[in-house]
């Protein structure tokens, strides 16, 4: 009998090193070696030369079911599956569903395990009149985090926790051990921006990064992490488009913080005045798509290693939700989980950095 059930060989990626001629052993669907030169006999092998081998990609912002009947779990997995993402973390707001019980949490893992084709992990939240009050429940289901939102998208899908509210979720968070995720942008600086915006009569491609400008974004952040260190909570920002969000999450890291940043693909690959203008409401997104100097920004935090994980921020609309000339009429996010990785590998190839921090982050 062969030592192993499959063999895989080629240029293995590792988070530290690539191992040419390396290979892959698995035993009962689990990688039990990997190593590098003449590998150990299998029942069947799959031989890639100098192709590169990766680990299977964590998304770890993902919305399967942001609009009822448009995507759910068998189209996401399926994207994901695609592009080499073999876990995705599941966001809270459903449309329709805000999953912020126990129970909510337990229905919603059945319904995926019906359906999905990777692996997946799925975030609790809270309704802003519960506060903290289901945490510990949604803890026992399973949640394998929470997110919340210092901006309110919508009173009952995507409401705001304000600040107080905030604290105290945090600080049953922290119980937990689990992790406090944030959508990070000021409430009332976007409202007053909105309004200035409107008020100027711009409709076009600019309106939407207009009505969230950068330092909405900081604020958040900063909220965030001063909670976050109250609390003795792990605070995480689940989106930063602007390189102050990083420079904010390393100073407080340095302080003894347990804080971390997520940077989602479309930020380290678009920008407003290329992407943006030229795509109109199918590149909105929140927090907005930033300039060229900040894409760059992000790409220099990038090989520094001031980014904690790259995701997706994956969401699928309908055609008629992302096409309207108005762009503030768009709904906001895009679809990424087939393109993850080839775009972050793309990404490094082209600035001379190490394909290791594919699989790194």
């Amino acid at each position: 009998m062969s030592d192993f059930d499959l063999i895989v060989t080629g240029r293995v990626v590792r988070p530290d090193r690539i191992l040419d001629d390396g290979y892959v052993a698995v035993r009962d669907g689990v990688v039990e070696r990997i190593g590098q030169g003449p590998a150990p006999a299998a029942r069947q092998r799959y031989n890639f030369g100098s192709a590169l081998v990766l680990p299977g990609a964590i998304d770890s912002q993902v919305h399967s079911r942001s609009q009822r009947d448009q995507e759910d779990f068998i189209w996401s997995t399926r994207s994901a599956a695609a592009g080499g993402v073999t876990t995705i973390v599941d966001m809270p707001y459903d449309d329709g569903f805000l999953v912020c019980t126990g129970a909510r949490v337990r229905q919603k893992a059945r319904e995926a395990g019906e359906q999905a084709r990777v692996d997946f992990a799925l975030y609790g939240t809270v309704h802003p009149d519960h506060g903290p009050r289901h945490i510990a429940d949604m803890v026992a289901a399973g949640a394998a985090g929470f997110k919340f939102s210092t901006f309110g998208t919508h009173p009952e899908r995507f409401p705001r926790i304000p600040p107080q509210t905030l604290y105290a979720c945090f600080a049953e968070v922290a119980r937990s051990g689990l992790i406090a995720g944030v959508h990070n942008e000021n409430d009332e600086f976007v409202r007053a921006a909105e309004k200035s915006v409107a008020a100027s009569g711009i409709t076009d491609y600019r309106a939407h990064g207009l009505s969230r400008p950068p330092l909405s974004e900081a604020l958040a952040i900063a909220e965030i992490y001063e909670i976050a260190a109250a609390t003795g909570c792990s605070g995480h920002v689940v989106h930063c488009s602007i390189g102050r969000g990083y420079e904010l999450c390393g100073a407080y890291r340095q302080q003894g913080f347990d804080t971390t940043i997520e940077a989602c693909i479309h930020y380290l690959t678009l920008d407003e005045e290329n992407d943006v203008k030229r795509l109109g409401g199918k590149a909105k997104i929140n927090p907005p798509l930033r300039t060229r100097r900040e894409l760059d920004a992000l790409w220099h935090h990038l090989a520094a290693g001031n980014i904690t994980v790259v995701s997706t921020d994956h969401v699928s609309w309908s055609e008629d939700r992302k096409t309207d000339p108005i762009m503030q009429k768009n709904a906001s996010g895009v679809p990424g989980l087939e393109v993850l990785y080839a775009l972050l590998l793309k990404g490094l190839e082209e600035r001379a950095l190490s394909l290791t921090l594919a699989a790194r982050l």
